[in-house]
């Protein structure tokens, strides 16, 4: 199942990679996406709001994004739900995330098909929850294939900017 109608919080402190993944999570079919610009502000946000999935940045100003989990998982303690949180980090240590609370891992740039797949696999575990997505979970069950093809598209273009400017790996 596949929830575009899910709410996500992105707690990234760079504008240009807010951008990008923003316009990722758009291509994906996700447009309830809200944005924190550290970790102070992400457990802010989680406490006021309920989401279905957090993408942390690992290092970042005032709160980091291990500390921001470990306070998230303190203020979930009380209540009955868990937010999965998906570390995204280009140099951060994946036991030091998992350790800290943190669900997945996303090594920095995130790249689109990656980051689908970490959101197909924690949605569809949520939506098993139905109360979890409202009096309207369930009803709106949408197939990936555009997606798939926007997400192929958009790598495809990618590979052909980096043979242009001579970066392949």
């Amino acid at each position: 199942m596949h929830r575009p109608d899910a709410s996500i919080l992105v707690v990234e402190d760079e504008p240009m990679i807010q951008d990008l993944l923003q316009r990722q999570l758009v291509i994906l079919g996700y447009t309830s996406v809200d944005f924190a610009e550290n970790g102070k502000r992400a457990v802010q946000m989680a406490r006021q709001k309920r989401y279905h999935i957090i993408l942390m940045d690992v290092m970042m100003p005032e709160v980091d994004g291990l500390e921001a989990t470990r306070l998230i998982r303190d203020g979930e303690k009380e209540g009955e739900t868990r937010t999965p949180i998906v570390a995204m980090t280009g140099i951060g240590d994946r036991s030091q995330c998992l350790g800290a609370g943190m669900d997945d891992f996303l090594q920095k740039p995130v790249m689109l098909a990656p980051l689908q797949e970490r959101l197909r696999k924690w949605l569809k575990e949520l939506a098993a929850d139905a109360a979890a997505f409202g009096p309207e979970a369930g009803t709106r069950e949408t197939t990936s294939v555009e997606a798939d093809k926007k997400v192929d598209a958009f790598q495809n273009r990618i590979d052909e900017l980096r043979r242009r400017f001579g970066l392949e790996s």
